[in-house]
């Protein structure tokens, strides 16, 4: 069941417009996040009910439909139904032709009557931003898994003030330009009356409060500029391009709280040897002509070292011999295999003799 929000600030129902601010004004201060004893869910219960019975129209609304009106329309009346012309048995423009809904915004009219403007950042602030940065690898980490260190310059909540932004001992006062209610408002006139836009403080940023001496520390921001390390574990099998997330570690809110996330993105190093085909490894190798002619074995290197390779007789250039079991090992996925490309090798200089034999097998070969 729905609290009421005339009980929500503690006061009757004809209260007037300077009893209700005076008892958010209390509340606000009593219960904010950042005070010692604060409750910050009772703290946005009380934004809540400020928002709509601080503002005379909401308050007339709320007066007559209760808060439903305040959630999905007024007797089952829903804006957007409106918007496209369905409401209210279907609306027409004026002198009777149909009603060209792109003409205007009905974002912020609807938003006056039901709430605020949508998509606008509030006093409870929004998620910080991520952080991103990236860390090279060479293949071989990458095959065995490894564990790196990545060093970051990044804002770190301020130790001094333990992220309040104010100097200890200091006490706080409702925010003169907001009036404590960590949003600043301003109106424009639409086709259908006056539209409202909100926006996040720009005195308090959102907190709804001042403090009366900035921390000395950080100038009341809440947080330093620092270098954080970060030990990166890579596993096996990682993809170029993976990101390996840090919760938390990212940039804070407005409100010096709220932090998004640190993202690191894995970056392959190019190899000399070897191409990294999904979970396969692909390389090419010379082989004599002799060898590729009569058959025989070679040696081919992989991540863990050379191993023998045997060469059918016969076999030609561009052929690829597959070796199991010897590409990207993965946890879940399993390993790859070693795709080996032949590549013939002529020789550039040949003795007279060496030179003999070939053209007499030339001659065999009519």
């Amino acid at each position: 069941m729905a609290k009421d929000l005339y009980q929500v600030l503690g006061v009757n129902k004809t209260a007037t417009e300077t009893e209700i601010k005076k008892a958010f004004r209390k509340l606000a201060q009593k219960h904010h996040p950042d005070r010692k004893g604060g409750d910050e869910t009772r703290f946005k219960e009380v934004n809540a009910a400020y928002e709509i019975l601080g503002d005379a129209k909401k308050r007339q609304t709320y007066d007559q439909f209760g808060e439903a009106a305040f959630d999905q329309g007024v007797g089952g009346f829903n804006p957007n139904d409106f918007a496209r012309g369905q409401g209210a048995g279907g609306f027409t423009g004026f002198g009777g032709q149909p009603f060209d809904s792109s003409q205007f915004d009905f974002s912020e009219i609807f938003g006056s009557m039901f709430g605020g403007s949508r998509g606008q950042e509030t006093s409870t602030g929004r998620r910080g931003a991520d952080l991103q940065t990236s860390v090279d690898v060479a293949l071989e980490e990458i095959y065995a898994g490894t564990t790196r260190e990545v060093r970051l310059q990044k804002n770190v909540r301020c130790d001094h003030c333990g992220g309040s932004g104010a100097e200890p001992g200091s006490h706080a006062k409702i925010c003169s330009t907001c009036n404590g209610s960590g949003e600043v408002r301003s109106m424009r006139q639409t086709a259908f009356g006056q539209s409202v836009n909100t926006v996040i403080c720009p005195q308090c940023q959102g907190r709804g409060d001042v403090f009366t001496a900035k921390c000395k520390q950080c100038s009341g921001r809440g947080n330093l500029q620092a270098i954080k390390t970060y030990l990166v574990k890579i596993p096996r099998g990682a993809k170029n391009g993976a990101q390996i997330r840090f919760r938390g570690e990212g940039e804070f809110d407005t409100h010096g709280k709220n932090p998004g996330d640190l993202l690191v993105t894995i970056r392959l190093l190019p190899h000399p040897r070897f191409e990294l085909d999904d979970l396969h490894l692909k390389t090419t190798v010379a082989v004599p002509f002799p060898t590729a002619a009569l058959g025989g074995k070679i040696k081919v290197p992989t991540l863990e070292g050379d191993i023998l390779l045997t060469i059918p007789a016969g076999t030609s250039g561009g052929k690829v011999i597959r070796v199991a079991g010897k590409g990207m090992a993965h946890p879940k996925s399993g390993s790859g295999d070693l795709l080996v490309r032949i590549e013939i090798e002529v020789p550039k200089s040949l003795t007279r003799e060496q030179k003999e034999l070939l053209v007499s097998w030339q001659q065999s070969l009519g």
